[in-house]
């Protein structure tokens, strides 16, 4: 599977990145999907990775590869992106982290994948916009075991971060921030900056 997102979408996502995010192509840019995974039918439990992990993970980044990052996710989930993008730390001439919830669409978030070192999400649609785009994706699952519902990839990786558990789940013997920092750097190291 691959997605193609249109060029007006390219073009409104290099826009943002250059005039309003100061993004030159220089440092990584690491694109965030902490929202998703959340079962209507109540029948599942919260795929979410916690907020506090996504965060812990940003400043990982920020400080080992000097990644940027980008916060993205429906308006439901601005908040939510909101508060992790408050603990991700700022630096002293730039914002490190951006909240894009709510303000672009699925063509935008397909470019700002086809530009970034990293995609990294729950169990959800845009994780797998993201592989289909050939953006290097970490996805993060909790009670489903990926074995039946990963991103297939053409032209790219995923790593799959996944606890086997028995009995009732629970984040605390899921992924942890370790896992997570250890799977992006194996999927950032042969990216040495973001495609073009």
């Amino acid at each position: 599977m691959e997605f193609h997102p249109p060029d007006t979408d390219r073009t409104a996502a290099a826009r943002w990145l250059v005039e309003e995010f100061d993004w030159l192509g220089d440092r990584p840019l690491v694109v965030m999907h902490p929202g998703g995974g959340r079962n209507p039918a109540g029948t599942n439990l919260d795929k979410r990775w916690p907020a506090e992990r996504f965060a812990r993970l940003g400043n990982y980044l920020m400080r080992a590869v000097g990644a940027r990052i980008a916060l993205v996710g429906t308006a439901e989930e601005r908040p939510l992106a909101a508060q992790v993008a408050g603990m991700i730390s700022l630096s002293a001439t730039e914002r490190a982290a951006a909240n894009r919830a709510g303000k672009i669409g699925l063509g935008e978030l397909g470019a700002l994948c086809e530009l970034a070192a990293l995609y990294v999400g729950n169990d959800v649609g845009s994780t797998y916009v993201a592989a289909a785009t050939g953006c290097p994706t970490l996805a993060v699952y909790g009670p489903t075991d990926p074995a039946v519902s990963a991103p297939y990839m053409v032209n790219g990786r995923v790593a799959t971060l996944w606890q086997p558990y028995e009995g009732a789940f629970s984040w605390a013997k899921g992924a942890t921030v370790e896992m997570a920092a250890a799977a992006a750097e194996a999927l950032l190291v042969p990216q040495a900056s973001p495609r073009a």
